[in-house]
């Protein structure tokens, strides 16, 4: 859900903790402070693949805060409540041991997830795909706030995102016509004049 409706780089998703969310405890919406970045690396002294955190996301305008929908705010919150480990520097996304997760175990288990909804096509990536696309279409904000929420320096990196969704031309359409004031025809049938009337 958090891919989906949040838009989170999967590494921003694997290094969120407690102390980036407001409103787990009230019951408004909750709002995420994206400020880090988790990658896989190797382990110079293991040699083992581990996630390594940075104090800043993929980029500056990747600090960011995000509301999340009232439906995902409180499944955040039962998650929370039920998985995660209490402690502001607490990962809210872990092993079942309490362990930061590789991205590689992360997708693993998004395999069967994705496959059961009927989507074996998809990767976490195309879930931030879906939310840039319906922030806009569906969202009621400028491509600046979309821009801004999805943590890209520039608007033409939110377009590269943009899906063009089936039905669109009707949608536009209607949009349009919410916009058209009434207008009143004359009614009262006319006869063209033909060619050669000197009326």
């Amino acid at each position: 859900m958090m891919l989906l409706w949040a838009g989170l780089r999967l590494g921003e998703l694997l290094e969120l903790r407690r102390k980036d969310i407001r409103g787990l405890t009230g019951s408004e919406l909750v709002t995420l402070q994206v400020r880090r970045n988790a990658q896989r690396m190797e382990d110079p002294d293991s040699h083992k693949q581990v996630m390594v955190s940075f104090d800043t996301p993929k980029t500056d305008a990747g600090n960011r805060d995000i509301v999340l929908p009232k439906t995902v705010s409180n499944a955040l919150r039962t998650h929370c409540r039920n998985f995660v480990a209490d402690g502001l520097e607490a990962l809210i996304v872990t092993t079942t041991t309490g362990a930061a997760m590789l991205d590689t175990t992360f997708r693993n288990r998004f395999n069967p997830v994705k496959k059961a909804a009927g989507r074996p096509d998809i990767s976490p990536h195309d879930c931030r795909r879906f939310y840039g696309t319906q922030l806009v279409t569906e969202g009621r904000v400028s491509l600046e706030e979309a821009r801004r929420l999805m943590g890209h320096e520039t608007v033409e990196q939110l377009l590269d995102y943009q899906r063009a969704a089936t039905g669109y031309e009707k949608r536009a359409a209607a949009a349009l016509d919410a916009l058209v004031p009434p207008v009143t025809m004359n009614e009262k049938k006319t006869t063209p004049k033909k060619t050669g009337d000197t009326a």
